[in-house]
C-alpha cells in the first residue's frame, strides 16, 4: 500500500493552531473543552451525549468527522460556507469532548448513524446535506440507507468500503495489507491496554515509519485526544462492515463525492468502484489532496459542497 507522505498532517496542523486546542489529560479522556469551544451545545441521542457546534441559519448541512478526529475537523469548511446556510459540526459518541458514552461490543458506522439521524431529529433539522469523510462518510452512507428521510443529499470524501477491495482488480493484496499492518497489530495492541502502542502503529501506518518524529507536538495531542474512538472502533467486532453494491445502486438521493487525488491506494480503488456504484453520483478530484483532502485543502471543498447544494435549489 502506498502510505500518505507526512506532509498529509500540514492541513491537521493549521487547524490545531488556528483553533487553539488545548492538550488533554494523561489518560487522552478529555476533561472539559478549550476556550474556543464555548458556543459547543449538548445534545442527548440513543444514550449518549453529543456536542456540536450549530451556526447560521437557512437549510441544514451536518458535517461528520473521520476517525481519530472530531467535531474540528471540519471548522475550516464549516467558516466558509456558514453564511449561505445553517452548519452543524458534531463530535461521534467516542470523540472529544464527549466523555463517558456507552460502548457496544458491535459498535460501527451503523450505531453512528443511528445516533446521527436522532440527531438530526432532535435539532429538527431533517432532510438535511450530510457532509461526511473517511469513516463519517461511511457512517452519511449508512444513515442514508437506514433513515432516507433524515437525509436531503449526500457529500463523501473517500467512505472507507474495505470489504469491497477483495472484488475489485488489484485489491486483494491491498485489503490483506490493510489488514495485517493496521487492523491486526492496532486491535491487538489495544486489547494489551497498550494504546501507546496503538497510536504509534497508527500513525506509521497512514504516515511512514519515522512519522512519529516530525509530527508537530499539537498534532500528535489532537490525534490522541481522539484516541478514545479509535479503540472503540479497532476492539469493535465490527469494525467497517459490509455495504451491499446492490442497495447503493437503489440510493435516490443527491451524491458529490471527493476524492484526494493523491491519496492512498486503498481509498482509490473503493473511489473508483463507488462511482460506478451510485446513480448520478458526481466525483470531483482534490487537487494535491490527500485522504485528509478537504482538512489540506478548505477553500477547494467548501466551494465545491457549496456548489453542489445550491445547484439542488436548496
Amino acid at each position: 500500500m502506498q502510505h500518505v507522505p507526512v506532509g498529509r498532517f500540514h492541513g491537521l496542523a493549521v487547524l490545531v493552531l488556528s483553533v487553539g486546542l488545548t492538550a488533554c489529560a494523561a489518560d487522552d479522556v478529555p476533561t472539559g473543552t478549550s476556550a474556543a469551544d464555548d458556543r459547543l451545545q449538548t445534545v442527548e441521542v440513543n444514550g449518549a451525549e453529543l456536542h456540536y457546534l450549530a451556526r447560521g441559519e437557512g437549510p441544514a448541512i451536518v458535517f461528520v468527522h473521520g476517525g481519530l478526529a472530531d467535531y474540528q475537523e471540519w471548522l475550516p469548511v464549516m467558516e466558509q460556507i456558514e453564511g449561505r446556510h445553517a452548519t452543524i459540526a458534531y463530535s461521534r459518541r467516542h470523540s472529544f469532548p464527549n466523555r463517558d458514552n456507552p460502548v457496544s461490543p458491535d459498535h460501527s458506522p451503523l450505531t453512528e448513524a443511528d445516533d446521527l439521524a436522532a440527531l438530526i431529529r432532535e435539532l429538527g433539522v431533517a432532510p438535511a446535506h450530510v457532509v461526511g469523510t473517511s469513516y463519517g462518510a461511511f457512517t452519511a452512507l449508512a444513515l442514508a440507507l437506514r433513515h432516507p428521510g433524515k437525509v436531503h443529499s449526500l457529500s463523501l470524501v473517500e467512505p472507507p468500503l474495505v470489504s469491497w477491495l477483495p472484488a475489485i482488480e488489484g485489491g486483494q493484496a491491498v485489503y490483506d495489507e490493510f489488514q495485517e499492518s493496521l487492523v491486526t497489530p492496532v486491535r491487538a495492541a489495544f486489547e494489551a491496554g497498550d494504546r501507546d502502542a496503538a497510536f504509534a502503529i497508527t500513525i506509521s501506518y497512514f504516515a511512514g515509519p519515522d512519522a512519529m518524529a516530525h509530527i508537530p507536538a499539537e498534532v500528535l495531542a489532537s490525534l490522541r485526544s481522539n484516541l478514545r474512538d479509535w479503540e472503540v472502533m479497532f476492539r469493535s467486532t465490527e469494525l467497517l462492515p459490509d455495504m451491499r453494491r446492490e442497495t447503493l445502486r437503489e440510493l435516490q438521493l443527491p451524491v458529490l463525492m471527493l476524492s484526494g487525488a493523491d491519496s492512498y491506494e486503498l481509498g482509490q480503488l473503493i473511489d473508483a468502484e463507488l462511482e460506478q456504484v451510485i446513480p448520478g453520483v458526481r466525483r470531483v478530484l482534490v487537487p494535491d489532496g490527500t485522504h485528509d483532502a478537504c482538512v489540506e485543502h478548505p477553500a477547494f471543498c467548501a466551494r465545491e459542497i457549496s456548489a453542489f447544494i445550491e445547484g439542488l435549489g436548496s
